[in-house]
């Protein structure tokens, strides 16, 4: 029993309150506890039929972004952020986890070694290759190979993945937690349902009803639009509702961007010069 946190247990049930619900549809075995409603500030972890319990806790800045998280994996993790953007994650001694580099996206991600050094390192250092709704499909090596692999539903919950690289920017380019949850800055989005855990703040219009509800994602369009800020829908790219958006384009990105390339090294000879990217890939069947 968690009498401060108004938790508990009998054998393998457990009753939960109002600031503490089970994750539907995530872990199984994963509560939820949010302050004042909406800040989602610890999860708490049950083992099978034990009286055992272990917690993750959050902690926010002013802005309500997520400065620390500490959990019983990687002990403690500190987020330090660029704007809206996470520029560095490192442990409570000050060496790095992993640092992003960015463009007008996040293109680079350099995985710590150890190290207080927040340099790049070529042997830990991977690139973003994203479709045109913005999640992200693989991260490539610095020879061009791919490391790692995604492939999600429309919603964004992972159906595939292949490498071993500790990557958590995956739809949409967001971080992903542990438990499943996206980290959207105001609110946590849940993928294996496509709602966000808690209401937004902005009270809808009664000319658009799906506005009213407040904890849907995207108005149940996610195949044209992401909400990064967990408060305004944004069209990918920018782009219309009507272009078009099929899985034979995503699954053959890697050809559309060699053509690219092919066609950049070709401008680039006529002028005298060579500049050739290879990109080698070993594609997996499901």
């Amino acid at each position: 029993m968690l009498t401060d946190d108004q938790l508990e247990r009998n054998g393998c049930e457990y009753l939960v309150f109002p600031n503490l619900f089970p994750l539907i549809g995530g872990m199984a075995d994963i509560a939820v506890l949010f302050e004042s409603g909406r800040r989602h500030i610890a999860n708490y972890k049950f083992e099978a039929c034990t009286d055992s319990v272990y917690a993750t806790n959050y902690s926010y800045n002013g802005d309500g972004y997520r400065t620390s998280v500490v959990d019983a994996v990687y002990g403690t993790t500190k987020f330090y952020w660029s704007g809206d953007q996470i520029e560095l994650e490192a442990d409570k001694s000050g060496q790095m986890r992993a640092r992003n580099v960015y463009g007008l996206e996040r293109i680079g991600h350099v995985i710590g070694s150890g190290s207080t050094s927040y340099l790049p390192n070529e042997a830990n250092t991977y690139y973003y290759l994203y479709d045109g709704h913005g999640d992200t499909r693989a991260l490539l090596d610095v020879s061009g190979e791919i490391a790692s692999g995604y492939r999600y539903d429309p919603w964004g919950r992972v159906t595939s993945a292949t490498g071993t690289l500790d990557n958590p920017y995956l739809y949409a380019g967001e971080y992903t937690d542990v438990t499943g949850l996206q980290y959207l800055r105001s609110r946590y989005y849940n993928p294996a349902i496509g709602r966000f855990l808690t209401e937004d703040t902005y009270p809808g219009q009664l000319s658009n009803p799906l506005t009213m509800n407040l904890y849907v994602y995207v108005g149940n369009n996610p195949m044209v639009y992401t909400d990064p800020s967990g408060h305004v829908w944004k069209a990918w790219h920018d782009g219309p509702e009507w272009l078009p958006f099929s899985q034979k384009y995503i699954d053959n990105y890697e050809n559309n961007l060699k053509q690219g390339l092919d066609w950049i090294d070709r401008k680039n000879k006529a002028l005298g010069s060579t500049a050739r990217v290879q990109i080698r890939s070993r594609r997996r069947h499901q």
